[in-house]
Order: C-alpha cells, then structure tokens, then sequence
C-alpha cells in the first residue's frame, strides 16, 4: 500500500463500466487528496481533467475532446499537455 501523498497524478483509462470511474473513484481519489486525476473516457471519447480535491469530489473538472489538448497543472512537478485523439485512440 502506498501513502496517497506521494502520488501527483493518476492517469485511468475507463473500463467497461466507466460510470464506476467517473463517479466512485473520483470520490475516492479526492478524498485521498491526489492532486490530478485523469480520466480518458473511451466510451465518449474525452479526457476528463480533475484538480483541486474536495472530501466529495474535485473542484476543478475540464473535459476536452479530439483535436484539442489537455494541460497538466504545473504542480505535478513538470509543464504537461495531453493530445486527447492519441490518448483515446491508444485508450
């Protein structure tokens, strides 16, 4: 088991039941305070960004589509941006 404080982000690719991503683990990654949750939805195609964790979910959620990027918060340590349609084509 690792302390959630050493994590920056979390990088999911959903599973078939994504509704299970996008709603319980996102309760449960914010109530364990990681920073940066990504989420890529391949049964919508989006990436799904969430930052600032709240004890019942994230305060900040940005999603983006194809043909769009996705910038990381520079607090995990690193200037980040995403290509969503490499992303959800490699998903």
């Amino acid at each position: 088991s690792y302390d959630p404080a050493c994590f920056r982000l979390v990088l999911e690719v959903t599973s078939g039941n994504y509704q299970n991503d996008l709603r319980n683990k996102v309760i449960a990654y914010a109530q364990a305070k990681i920073p940066v949750y990504v989420i890529v939805d391949r049964k919508h195609g989006r990436v799904h960004v969430l930052t600032e964790p709240l004890p019942g979910g994230y305060d900040r959620h940005e999603v983006y589509a194809p043909g769009q990027e996705a910038p990381l918060p520079v607090s995990i340590g690193a200037e980040v941006t995403l290509d969503v349609a490499e992303l959800v084509r490699a998903g």
